[in-house]
């Protein structure tokens, strides 16, 4: 890419993007080696996580419908996003539930 005779080798992002991913799926290849599938177990967790930031966002998008009076034609979409959020709430309510 254009590199400069004496120039960094990780000077190109593609360099750098391959050693990343070798080292990323080398951990977890040793991962479930040693501990087996149970190495997978803590990425429940995060799955928690990522279903109440959802959650969340999704009643930003709504808010943020509902405050800016959006209207598509004749249809006027904030009367309809005003609703929406017990939809999500129960979603939201859901993934946390054990």
């Amino acid at each position: 890419m254009g590199l400069r005779l004496g120039g960094s080798p990780t000077a190109d992002l593609n360099t750098t993007a391959a050693f990343a991913s070798a080292v990323y799926l080398g951990i977890w290849f040793v991962a479930v080696k040693r501990r087996g599938l149970r190495a997978c177990a803590h990425l429940g967790a995060m799955r928690l996580a990522f279903n109440m930031m959802a959650g969340d966002l999704l009643l930003f998008v709504v808010g943020t419908i509902i405050a800016a009076n959006v209207t598509i034609g004749s249809v006027h979409l904030s009367i309809f996003a005003a609703i929406v959020p017990f939809g999500v709430e129960f979603f939201n309510f859901s993934s946390t539930c054990p």
